[in-house]
């Protein structure tokens, strides 16, 4: 309400709050589903007639408990200010409260007629908590953040890019609120402006999932009379609903890509470093096997790159290997789109030390590199209490460290049985996002239940490959050949499996329209392209000309060392060589690029396997 006590006070855009969790407002609307225009114009009214009575001057709400069994109302309290959910009066009678209070401030009186409500409204806060941790505060540095925009969309925030939510003070990173005609197309709104907000704190987390979760929850979405009531969401959490877990088994092959990435990178700053030195070398496995861990269970996988943007990823549960061939393109440094078969996935990532944020489709999942019983602690915050010391013995479950952030505690649990090795904090000391607290070292004689390790619930994407046909397996045969040339991590063992499937569906492959003799000769030409390049001695047209000194290869170790043909002397046809080699990694020139690094690593590999 806004009441300038000269005799007129206003009461506009009756709001519902009901969507708590442990009274704490998360979704806001007006105008209520729950209430008739009636009801509306009763309490409206009631507002006013108090304000009156008081003489009230300002704005404030009144807030009221609603009955739905009897239909009857309680007052509850005044607060003499605007709420976190005052847009959505602004949104629904066109009204700036600030200019309001402001104006009723300087003595000026209201004028005119109370504005009258149109349309609809809804609010959600984005908030920098953990719904995987029971909603623990999760400050740090904001990484990135990007807001909504279209027609309905409204953001209110205090926070910047770059800036950090303090450890001391209220999570709320904004406001996003939605406007339409009806509830159906605000909360539609709503739900579209969620998906494309994107918040990455360095360490921490946000509330998004949740919402997104209650906003698909049909008794938000229709109005059901069952969520008119402040303890909804706390009961229904308890028997397990509105848990944001969906996309979890893509989430764990996006960061099993993500991290094989890393260490490729490692790989090939290792390579050229070497190259420079007149010796490349490559330290690679095929398939690079890490160990993942999320909601609590732990997840052996296997990750190898079969093409320019095609990994072979294979998870193994409690129910045995899946493997499915996934596609990620990376549109810039954290979002990107994976695809499995038929299935596209929006993806935002972010790695911070041993944790990866992996964002599926609007859903967060943390997950996390298995270290062996290190514990970090997973926001800023203050060591309050140690209550095991090193060389104690802890069973699962047991609290190893407790931590307060923004005046919640937060405990640190033993993922497994075992003993305390070492502890690396001490009461009242001030730790980082991700900085390691303890380090645990299991117990022989207690070890973990393979169930426990291997998570058996979760869900996996399907196999596509497993349903090709005779031409859909040659046509596949053709693409792992050509990689198989190209260096990525395809067994070339499977050279002649390969070569058997292709002749067994090429005719089908060709009833498809496709030129298979053409595709055939491609792949001879690449090998002839690479085998010239690779070639050890002077071919023979050079023999007999100045041509004959040094081979195609020793040429490309020289231009290794400094990636520079100029300086190293190269003649023009290796260099022709050389470009029509890397134009089959996508490469035109020879300027220095990250992607000229990944393709000569490559080209190396390739290289070293056919010489095997």
């Amino acid at each position: 309400m806004i009441a300038d006590g000269q005799g007129t006070a206003w009461a506009v855009g009756v709001r519902d709050c009901s969507v708590q969790r442990r009274n704490q407002k998360v979704i806001e609307e007006s105008a209520s589903p729950l209430l008739t225009t009636e009801q509306t114009a009763e309490l409206r009214a009631a507002a006013e007639r108090l304000a009156l009575a008081v003489d009230y001057c300002g704005a404030g709400t009144v807030e009221f408990l609603y009955h739905p069994e009897s239909r009857s109302f309680a007052f509850l309290e005044v607060n003499t200010r605007l709420q976190v959910e005052h847009p959505v009066t602004e949104l629904v009678t066109g009204l700036d409260l600030v200019a309001l209070q402001l104006q009723v401030a300087a003595g000026e009186p209201l004028t005119g007629d109370r504005p009258i409500e149109r349309g609809h409204a809804v609010e959600a806060r984005l908030n920098a908590e953990d719904p995987d941790r029971n909603f623990a505060p999760s400050p740090g540095r904001i990484e990135r953040l990007e807001f909504p925009t279209g027609a309905g969309v409204r953001v209110d925030t205090g926070v910047a890019e770059g800036d950090t939510i303090p450890a001391d003070f209220d999570s709320m990173i904004a406001k996003i609120i939605a406007y339409g005609a009806d509830r159906e197309q605000a909360m539609a709104r709503l739900r579209r402006a969620m998906l494309e907000t994107t918040v990455v704190i360095e360490g921490g987390a946000t509330n998004k999932s949740f919402v997104l979760a209650l906003l698909d929850d049909p008794a938000v979405t229709c109005g059901d009379p069952q969520w008119a009531d402040t303890g909804w969401i706390d009961r229904t959490m308890a028997d397990g609903g509105l848990i944001a877990d969906r996309g979890a088994g893509v989430a764990l092959i996006a960061a099993a890509i993500e991290a094989y990435a890393a260490q490729e990178r490692t790989e090939v700053a290792h390579f050229l470093t070497t190259a420079r030195g007149g010796r490349p070398q490559v330290k690679h496995e095929p398939d690079q096997r890490i160990e993942l861990k999320l909601r609590g269970s732990s997840y052996p996988i296997a990750v190898g790159r079969i093409g320019p943007d095609q990994h072979r990823v294979t998870i193994t549960t409690a129910a045995g290997p899946h493997a499915v061939i996934a596609e990620l393109n990376r549109l810039d440094d954290v979002h990107g789109r994976l695809r499995i078969g038929d299935q596209h996935y929006r993806l935002v990532t972010a790695t911070h030390g041993a944790t990866q944020l992996v964002e599926v489709d609007g859903v967060a999942h943390r997950v996390t590199r298995d270290e062996g019983g290190m514990l970090r602690s997973p926001t800023p915050a203050l060591v309050v209490a140690t209550p095991v010391a090193v060389g104690d013995a802890v069973a699962v479950g047991d609290s190893v460290v407790v931590l307060e952030s923004m005046k919640m505690e937060t405990v640190l649990h033993a993922p497994t049985a075992g003993r305390v090795k070492e502890l690396l904090v001490r009461t009242g000391q001030q730790v980082e996002v991700g900085e390691p607290v303890a380090r645990l070292e299991p117990t022989e004689d207690d070890p973990v239940p393979t169930d426990a390790q291997n998570g058996s619930d979760i869900a996996l994407p399907s196999d596509p490959i497993a349903e090709l046909d005779a031409a859909g397996r040659a046509a596949l045969s053709l693409q792992v050949l050509q990689d198989l040339l190209l260096g990525y991590d395809v067994d070339a063992g499977r050279t002649v499996d390969l070569i058997s499937a292709y002749q067994a569906g090429r005719e089908a492959l060709a009833e498809t329209g496709v030129d298979v003799l053409a595709e055939e000769m491609r792949l001879v030409g690449l090998f002839t392209d690479f085998a010239d390049l690779t070639r050890n001695r002077p071919a023979d047209e050079e023999r007999h000309t100045e041509l004959a000194v040094h081979s195609s290869r020793e040429h490309f170790h020289t231009y290794l060392r400094t990636l520079d043909p100029e300086r190293g002397g190269l003649p023009t046809h290796f260099r022709d060589k050389l470009l029509r080699v890397l134009g089959h990694y996508g490469i035109d020139d020879l300027d220095h690029t990250p992607e000229l690094d990944d393709a000569l690593f490559r080209l190396f590999l390739a290289q070293h396997s056919g010489a095997d």
